[in-house]
């Protein structure tokens, strides 16, 4: 069973808050959770209390504050929620000023059904996910670009010096003299060894996975 998907319904007009959630409720395509708000204070209160509606179903005309100053007070505020504009004037010019915000989708009331409303609902919430899947992808290329580049420049610096210790180990260890150290040339060797593995493995990282290493702090997964 799947979550349901929460929704932020902002509108003045009780009759039509009741419009949408019997479409919601009664789609019969998942089930939803609808939060309703008559104003864009209350509205600014509820994404406070809680950040995580899946989506907002916002009228343009409200009292004291239209819906376009209140996508830029989200915006301000730093809540980047997906929102659909639903408004009673058939207007190009406000949907492409909504566009220009960030708005999502446009819809006039008096062509709303249960069908458009949550089919769009729908459109909407799955072309965000995308969004946010792609972004997190080239976010993650970039990072792993990022640390192949900064790799290959502590490398250049590295391999010398870590050649040199492994050639010193192994003559200190066909000494006769060291013969008593050998446990402790053992462990040096070991840990030089592992140095190549790991820069050997920085070098050819594929993958930008962490592990937690202790709390609060997360290393490159060299497994």
């Amino acid at each position: 069973m799947t979550d349901p998907i929460k929704i932020l319904l902002v509108d003045d007009d009780p009759q039509f808050i009741r419009l949408v959630e019997m479409f919601l409720i009664h789609s019969g395509r998942s089930l939803f959770t609808i939060t309703a708000c008559s104003d864009a204070s209350s509205a600014l209160a509820a994404l406070k209390d809680n950040a995580s509606f899946d989506i907002i179903l916002l009228d343009y005309y409200l009292p004291g504050m239209n819906g376009d100053a209140l996508m830029r007070t989200m915006i301000e505020n730093g809540v980047y929620i997906p929102v659909i504009f639903i408004t009673v004037i058939k207007e190009f010019r406000l949907a492409v000023e909504a566009m220009k915000l960030g708005v999502h989708n446009y819809l006039v009331k008096e062509n709303l059904t249960a069908q458009t409303l949550v089919k769009s609902v729908y459109n909407v919430i799955g072309r965000n996910k995308l969004r946010q899947e792609l972004t997190t992808l080239e976010v993650s290329t970039n990072r792993l670009e990022a640390i192949q580049e900064m790799v290959f420049d502590i490398s250049k610096n590295l391999i010398e010096p870590i050649a040199i210790m492994a050639n010193d180990i192994q003559e200190l260890q066909k000494s006769f003299a060291m013969r008593d150290m050998a446990s402790y040339l053992r462990i040096i060797r070991d840990n030089i060894e592992r140095m190549q593995t790991k820069l050997d493995k920085l070098k050819t990282l594929k993958e930008d996975k962490t592990v937690e290493y202790v709390k609060n702090i997360r290393m490159l997964d060299l497994s």
